[in-house]
């Protein structure tokens, strides 16, 4: 089935097009959709689409008024290349040496390519290549993708077994009557959840670290956004098929 315009528009370039429609509002002005897309085309999103495929995308990110719908656009050419995983991390004197961790995804050009990493695999990269060459108490900014978010002795859902309830109340030493029906049991692990903690921020608070999470759906507030755009934009000047 051939791949449309919004099925090429990934995370990061939806975070550039909200990026820039929010710009309007700090400049005073009212977005229209027709002054969203000349600076679309532009790197690093270089949108190849029309006008009334950028709204349905605007609509999708949230915005609702003062952008007008037009015809429908062409459809990009995609390539079937191999997908690459790049993890690394920057700092204000730039890429932290020996951070750099680049493989070639196993699922090629198929499937759903964030798979090939996971909370594992990130949590090792953590552990082993960015740990130990960062300085003494830093601040480590990240999104809330889900390999960063494993969380520590993670509380039932409204959807565990009651049995899965009880055990997890067990297991922290919560005190409950066991003839109380599950939405009751619920009711008091609802009472004695702490504060969300993750595997990551205990990881990096045991040597000396501080994490910080950006808030959801926000990933253009880490400045690494802003490198990533001119590599995407660079290789796709050297490969026209490059994903």
């Amino acid at each position: 089935m051939p791949r449309t315009v919004i099925d090429t528009i990934d995370n990061f370039d939806q975070q550039c097009i909200r990026k820039e429609t929010l710009s309007f509002y700090e400049r005073g002005e009212l977005p229209k959709i027709d002054s969203l897309l000349k600076y679309v085309r532009e790197p690093p999103v270089n949108y190849c689409g029309g006008r009334s495929t950028l709204w349905k995308i605007v609509r999708k990110l949230g915005f609702r008024r003062n952008l007008a719908e037009g015809s429908v656009g062409p459809k990009v050419k995609t390539g079937k290349g191999a997908r690459f995983i790049i993890l690394h991390e920057g700092g204000s004197n730039g890429f932290i040496p020996g951070a750099l961790l680049m493989f070639r995804s196993k699922n090629g050009s198929k499937g759903y390519y964030h798979d090939a990493m996971n909370c594992d695999g990130f949590n090792t990269w953590f552990v082993d290549q960015l740990l130990p060459n960062i300085e003494e108490n830093s601040l480590i900014v990240m999104d809330n993708a889900s390999y960063h978010s494993r969380k520590v002795n993670k509380a039932p859902a409204y959807s565990s077994r009651k049995s899965v309830i009880i055990e997890w109340l067990s297991e922290n030493n919560i005190s409950y009557d066991a003839t109380l029906n599950k939405p009751e049991l619920m009711e008091i692990c609802r009472q004695n959840i702490e504060k969300s903690r993750y595997e990551i921020d205990d990881i990096a608070a045991l040597q000396g670290h501080e994490v910080l999470r950006l808030p959801p759906y926000h990933c253009e507030l880490n400045p690494i956004e802003l490198i990533w755009a001119k590599v995407k934009t660079k290789v796709k000047k050297l490969n026209s098929n490059a994903q």
